[in-house]
């Protein structure tokens, strides 16, 4: 018969809990008669016991473990004869007269070697896991510290971000009081000049009028020449009392502002404060362009293009599975390989390749510029991608969206995510839904939002902070829908394909100048790209291509 061995059942299991109370801590102790593990704890207990103050409890490392006997079977192909040996080759149990019979070539032992070797093998493991066991052990006791130690630093850092918000919020509600004191004082001043222009004017009027109807009056008693050379002279002394009304004309008033206002710490934290003018002039950049109208051999909608340095243009069509090569005067070359869906937005990589996304697709792919093989680099689901574009350190910056969520992904030209910039609807200061992006070489992304109720361009910083949006409102250009967009070293170029204009964002402004508007051709313009040369082109929706020379 077998005996009771330590192995027997849920071996894991017993090895890692205590016998009597199955904890887990401090399990270090071996009983060499019961075979039984015992917690520090534990162990004192069985040592006060009557029937086992007696046994031998040491540590697991000198542990000794009671070999395990099993009742000897015979063999079925050589009637009553035991199985005494092992075939290592075939694992099985053998007798005296299989060995020159089936096994004469193969490794073999007797059972009781073959046992005592497992049996140490076996041991040895064990001994193994109980020391990786005591180590997790010390690294989970050292994770419990760290942690401890982590929860009150970020409890003082929560500590001191509070209190100092609570400064800041004070200095601001203090700064917010001085500026509007110092409004209030301009508004005030305003007020009094308006009433007492009105006032001077309204008397002058008055006057003008009194002096209308009385020589009017003595005009018609005038009989003689005398009479009216008298009437003449009174009428010129009088006048003199009336100034031109241009001389009376309200002005702005000068602002004094108040001596308590510390003027370097209100523009830090409110930018400087611009008051009415007559003299100030609306300042807007004025760019000299020309621009040229290539048209394609189809009217179908341009979704997407990308120029090579060659000067040749791969676009996408809508409705086109394929993407067509086309040279600078818009002759065909070539067909790209089956895109299997259409291409909505398409970046050039290293001058070599092309990366894109496709039309309700989570992928993004990437094919060479002769066009022959596409590959998958990355798969965002369940977020559809939109659009792409590359940076200058060569990585992909990807717009990915849901109906519920969006993000910003930073990647490299073979997938690896190496940034996530997650977007927070409920903020109504960042993105909402990302739909085109541009990079500029300083690290600044540009992105079209397209908000349900303002669409507008996000300035984001390197690593994903915002610093500020351009929303077109009190622009004076009207409703915009920005859409496609790009950049050079100095500005961002934004498609309007339901206005028919082309917009001009400054890199470090917010003022917008109107490039291409519904006044030059009804284009729709949509994709938009800009080559080495610095050249716009413009896809647009009704297959034509513009060319736009700075």
């Amino acid at each position: 018969m077998a005996s009771e061995d330590v192995c027997d059942g849920d071996t894991t299991l017993s090895l890692l809990l205590c016998s009597d109370c199955e904890t887990e801590e401090h399990v270090n102790w071996f009983c060499q008669e019961c075979q039984h593990n015992f917690c520090d704890k534990c162990k004192d207990h069985h040592l006060r016991r009557k029937k086992s103050r007696t046994h031998s409890i040491v540590p697991f490392r000198e542990a000794k473990y009671r070999p395990v006997y099993i009742n000897k079977a015979l063999c079925g192909v050589h009637p009553g004869e035991s199985l005494d040996y092992w075939c290592e080759d075939c694992d099985v149990t053998i007798c005296v007269k299989c060995i020159p019979d089936r096994h004469k070539k193969h490794s073999w032992c007797t059972v009781d070697d073959f046992r005592c070797r497992v049996q140490v093998n076996i041991h040895s493991k064990i001994d193994e896991f109980r020391e990786t066991l005591l180590k997790y052990r010390g690294v989970m006791n050292d994770d419990s510290k760290f942690s401890e130690y982590m929860n009150c630093c970020i409890d003082h850092l929560k500590e001191d971000v509070n209190n100092q918000a609570s400064t800041l919020c004070l200095e601001v509600n203090k700064k917010r009081d001085e500026v509007l004191n110092e409004v209030t004082i301009f508004e005030n001043k305003a007020k009094i000049q308006q009433n007492q222009s009105k006032l001077k004017m309204t008397e002058d009027m008055a006057a003008l009028n009194e002096l209308i109807t009385n020589t009017e009056q003595s005009l018609k008693g005038c009989e003689s020449s005398s009479s009216l050379s008298v009437l003449l002279k009174t009428i010129e002394d009088t006048s003199g009392c009336f100034q031109s009304p241009e001389s009376v004309r309200r002005q702005p008033p000068t602002l004094s502002k108040p001596e308590y206002v510390d003027q370097s710490k209100l523009v830090s934290l409110f930018g400087q404060l611009e008051y009415p003018s007559s003299q100030k002039l609306e300042e807007r950049v004025k760019y000299e362009v020309k621009t040229k109208y290539l048209k394609t051999k189809t009217i179908r909608k341009i979704l997407a293009l990308c120029v090579l340095d060659n000067g040749n243009i791969w676009v996408s069509f809508d409705g086109n599975r394929f993407l067509m090569l086309i040279d600078g005067y818009l002759n065909a070359i070539k067909k790209s390989c089956d895109t299997e869906k259409g291409v909505v937005s398409m970046a050039l990589y290293k001058n070599t390749d092309l990366v894109f996304t496709r039309f309700m697709d989570t992928s993004v792919q990437r094919i060479g510029c002769h066009g022959d093989k596409m590959v998958t680099i990355a798969d965002l689901d369940p977020y559809y991608t939109k659009g792409i574009s590359v940076n200058n350190e060569n990585r992909l910056l990807v717009c990915a969206v849901t109906t519920t969520c969006s993000k910003i992904v930073k990647m490299t030209g073979r997938g690896q995510i190496l940034l996530e910039i997650p977007i927070d609807r409920n903020d109504i200061e960042t993105l909402t839904r990302p739909y085109r992006i541009t990079s500029f070489d300083t690290g600044e992304m540009f992105v079209v939002d397209t908000a349900k109720d303002d669409h507008r361009v996000t300035c984001l910083a390197k690593q994903g902070e915002r610093l500020f949006s351009w929303s077109w409102r009190g622009e004076g250009v009207g409703t915009v829908e920005p859409l496609g967009i790009t950049n050079d070293k100095t500005a961002c170029y934004i498609t309007d394909e339901k206005n028919n204009r082309i917009y001009v964002l400054p890199k470090n402004g917010n003022t917008a100048a109107v490039l291409l508007d519904e006044s030059s051709r009804q284009t729709g313009p949509r994709c938009i790209t800009i080559d080495r040369k610095g050249c716009l082109w413009v896809g647009c929706n009704n297959g034509v291509i513009l060319k736009i020379e700075r």
